[in-house]
């Protein structure tokens, strides 16, 4: 019998399991036929109606979506696999794409369930508007999450972890299901360990991508992360004979502007690369450096980094500028709200600002990252997390582990850690890819094999020697010299 050691779960699941009995019959969810973006196959949805707080702590409740996406074959089994996305703020039901790129495989006999968390999505979605012009000014931002706060008039501090995976588990006895395999990516693997840790018999397997350890502060690694990856690219550069002629010493140049940012905000004057207005658009030290980090997560972004720092040095933004866009537009499918009243809460409070300052003194990004949360957090009401949410959890279901070696926030260390108490798990780090591998190379089949078999120890890993850093965008004369031509 497959054991999960945290014995003081034990008394909190019965509480759980009582409070969710008492708050509503769930037998008869109705689901009806509805589409899912990006999923060409007709779905199954259905809305149901949760506890604001499954405690009953406070009274009220919330709509909560769920989508069955349906297996491929006719031949069902009955342990679907069940998604928990990241963030913490995105809509799972956003990841129609992801059902066909990486869970094909799993797909052939498996339904795919996809619970928007409390906050997102369809389920009590709590989106506040920011922009660049507020985003980074810690005044502007306050007063934009107070506004933001003032739109609710229910307790959003009840949008915590505990109420998530409580949801969720409601939901999946409702639907029927016995046992269910489990996926997530990046906080969506704490949510998935947590979903484990409370009802750890109703699990399969688990497949966790991009890893958020429960013992381990994001805020406390992320500067780390963040200047490992950047080092990567540092190397590769220097290494590429076209990159280093064309661009040169990549980190004096990002010093240089770092110098340049701090004195007094680079300007960019020009074309708004998402609506071609004209804009005047301030890049601070915080903007820089966070922008510079968030196009880390892609290598096929970060590839055209070298040439957009370069060209910046030199006064032309546009390239710069339009490489934040896309992580703009990502931003803006992220469900704020939802992502403070987990933060806030639960994950804020694990760092103070003395703490944070001193971490991150000698790395690119300092204590921008927490800085930026800390602030927002001034103006959004959150509860703290249960108390085992953050100790590490012993258990000997299966287990399989992705890391991206360039992944700028949760890289291979982080698998390595969670893989030390996970007694049946495997850690996979890919090469040359960032921040989620699931849907990459030949991930997708090793994937549905695991899932197939329950064993991550009979997966054939060489295909993974493909995948490799994409090349770096250089001026064709550049490109030429690199090749001895």
């Amino acid at each position: 019998m497959r054991r999960v050691f945290i014995w003081s779960s034990v008394v909190l699941y019965f509480i759980l399991q009582a409070s969710i009995a008492n708050a509503q019959d769930l037998s008869s969810i109705d689901l009806k036929s509805c589409f899912i973006n990006q999923i060409l196959e007709k779905a199954k949805c259905a809305t149901v109606k949760m506890p604001l707080d499954h405690r009953g702590k406070v009274d009220g409740d919330i709509d909560v979506f769920v989508a069955v996406i349906p297996a491929l074959s006719s031949q069902v089994l009955d342990d679907p696999l069940v998604v928990f996305s990241g963030g913490p703020g995105q809509a799972t039901s956003d990841l129609g794409s992801m059902v066909g790129a990486a869970f094909k495989s799993i797909r052939e006999h498996r339904e795919i369930i996809l619970i928007d968390q409390r906050g997102t999505g369809k389920s009590t979605p709590l989106r506040c508007e920011d922009t660049q012009e507020t985003v980074y000014d810690a005044a502007k931002h306050i007063a934009a999450m107070r506004v933001c706060r003032a739109n609710y008039d229910f307790a959003v501090e009840y949008f915590t972890m505990e109420n998530v995976i409580a949801d969720s588990h409601a939901i999946l006895e409702a639907l029927g299901y016995k046992q269910v395999n489990l996926w997530g990516v990046s906080w969506g693997t704490r949510s998935a360990v947590h979903y484990l840790r409370r009802y750890p018999d109703s699990v399969r397997t688990v497949i966790v991508d991009g890893v958020l350890p429960p013992d381990i502060g994001v805020f406390e690694t992320s500067p780390i992360s963040a200047t490992r990856a950047l080092n990567l690219l540092y190397e590769a550069c220097r290494l590429d004979a076209a990159c280093a002629s064309a661009y040169g010493d990549i980190e004096h140049t990002i010093n240089e502007l770092i110098a340049k940012a701090t004195d007094s905000a680079i300007i960019y004057i020009g074309a708004d690369p998402v609506t071609g207005e004209q804009v005047t658009q301030a890049i601070g030290f915080m903007t820089l450096v966070q922008n510079i980090r968030a196009i880390l997560y892609t290598p096929q972004q970060a590839t055209m980094l070298p040439m957009a720092l370069n060209k910046l040095n030199q006064g032309d933004g546009r390239a710069f500028m339009a490489l934040t866009a896309s992580g703009a537009m990502m931003s803006k499918s992220m469900y704020i709200g939802a992502t403070l009243s987990l933060l806030c809460g639960e994950e804020v409070p694990r760092m103070t600002p003395e703490r944070a300052k001193e971490i991150g003194a000698n790395h690119i990004t300092q204590d921008t990252y927490y800085q930026y949360w800390r602030t927002a957090c001034k103006a959004w009401p959150s509860l703290p997390g249960e108390d085992d949410i953050h100790t590490a959890l012993v258990s000997d279901v299966p287990m399989l582990i992705l890391s991206g070696e360039l992944d700028p926030i949760t890289p291979p260390l982080m698998g390595e850690h969670l893989a030390k108490t996970f007694s049946n798990s495997r850690h996979l780090i890919v090469e040359g890819v960032g921040h989620n591998v699931s849907y990459q190379g030949c991930i997708p089949k090793l994937l549905g094999t695991f899932v197939k078999e329950a064993d991550a120890s009979v997966l054939e890993e060489g295909c993974l020697d493909k995948m490799k850093r994409p090349a770096f965008a250089v001026p064709l004369a550049a490109k030429k010299m690199g090749d001895g031509r």
